[in-house]
């Protein structure tokens, strides 16, 4: 008892209006009851269990209240993650099709400017129609002063050597020859039967 009297002691009585203290060691023996309005300023101002709850209570929910749609926008989050992936998907296959519209427009271009110039497709060079034009003259002009002279067809006489009266065959007659050699000489003599 001693022990608790060296440390001194406050009690609050049970109808709350007073606290009993006891001295500390050292000092008079006497007990000195106090109001609750002094034990307040002793220990810097009391505050009620049930206000601490309502403030505790506040702030919780004023805490709970900045992350209110939390989920919501991490799912949005999480959504929009992949969006610079998609995106970037998006801007490459674009940049395809506009190359792709490009490449046919030239070979448009480039069929047109052959089919009137007469010069094949895959020797004219250019990215527009002037220019086109021009290496089509420019083959033109080349070829012009650097073509070869042309040799004149031979002609095949009419006369088949057969004779003044040849005999009328048949493709069936021709077909019917076993020797082959005989065979195809035929067939070369009558193609107008074939």
């Amino acid at each position: 008892m001693a022990e608790d009297t060296a440390q001194g002691q406050a009690t609050t009585t049970p109808d709350g209006e007073g606290t009993t203290q006891t001295a500390p060691a050292g000092q008079s023996g006497s007990e000195r009851t106090y109001t609750q309005a002094e034990v307040d300023a002793l220990m810097g101002g009391y505050v009620p269990q049930d206000e601490v709850n309502r403030l505790v209570g506040k702030a919780r929910r004023e805490a709970r209240s900045k992350y209110d749609g939390y989920d919501e926008y991490k799912a949005h989050a999480e959504a929009w993650a992949d969006y610079d992936e998609v995106a970037a998907a998006r801007d490459k296959a674009t940049a395809e099709v506009e190359s792709l519209k490009a490449q046919i427009a030239h070979r448009d271009l480039v069929d047109k400017v052959a089919d009137a110039t007469g010069v094949p497709r895959s020797l004219l060079k250019g990215e527009t129609e002037d220019e086109l034009n021009a290496s089509a003259e420019a083959i033109k002009a080349y070829a012009g002063t650097h073509a070869a002279p042309q040799q004149p067809q031979p002609t095949y006489p009419q006369d088949k050597g057969g004779g003044t009266s040849p005999s009328p065959i048949t493709k069936e007659q021709i077909e019917s020859i076993k020797d082959p050699v005989e065979r195809v000489k035929l067939r070369a003599q009558h193609m107008d039967l074939y």
